[in-house]
């Protein structure tokens, strides 16, 4: 019971699995399986989110930028709290881990509430959060919505400079 309430608490305070699992050796002084801790921290942010411990309002914004370090591909999985614009999860791993970084961003979740999530027009996105959250709703971004159609538009007048079809107005 002292195990399940210190990972209850450390859930509380936002620790993720791999430190929980750390400190429950050190504190207790023996080995302790990953995979029994992860249960019980399961059910810890369970438990939080059922007493609305970790307050969000269920709407985050999800982005994964690919990116070049040391000639490595990495990718980054970044999700902000729509209305508070607090950082939920921003995490980086090679670009062949991205399974685990999405256990990771599971885990994270887990204590809050998840109503909707506003993506890019990334294809992947809304299939991979299905996936994940069956029950949430997926939004595109208005900005990349209205970006992709200002240069079709201006792909469109480029095209009537040179005598070719018109658009309808």
């Amino acid at each position: 019971q002292m195990i399940r309430t210190t990972v209850f608490n450390l859930c509380t305070f936002d620790v993720p699995l791999d430190k929980v699992v750390e400190s429950i050796s050190t504190t207790f002084g023996r080995k302790i399986s990953h995979e029994w801790i992860r249960q019980i921290y399961i059910n810890a942010a369970r438990e939080i989110e059922q007493k609305d411990v970790l307050k969000s309002s269920g709407i985050f914004h999800y982005d994964e930028q690919y990116l070049k370090v040391n000639k490595k591909e990495h990718i980054r999985i970044v999700v902000i709290d729509a209305i508070t614009k607090q950082v939920i999860f921003d995490e980086t791993a090679d670009n062949n881990r991205i399974e685990t970084l999405k256990d990771k961003l599971n885990m994270k979740m887990l204590p809050y509430r998840k109503e909707a999530f506003i993506v890019d027009l990334s294809l992947g996105y809304p299939k991979m959060l299905k996936e994940l959250y069956p029950k949430v709703k997926i939004q595109f971004c208005l900005f990349h919505l209205n970006k992709l159609i200002l240069k079709d538009f201006e792909c469109s007048k480029k095209l009537n400079k040179y005598g070719r079809k018109e658009i309808p107005m």
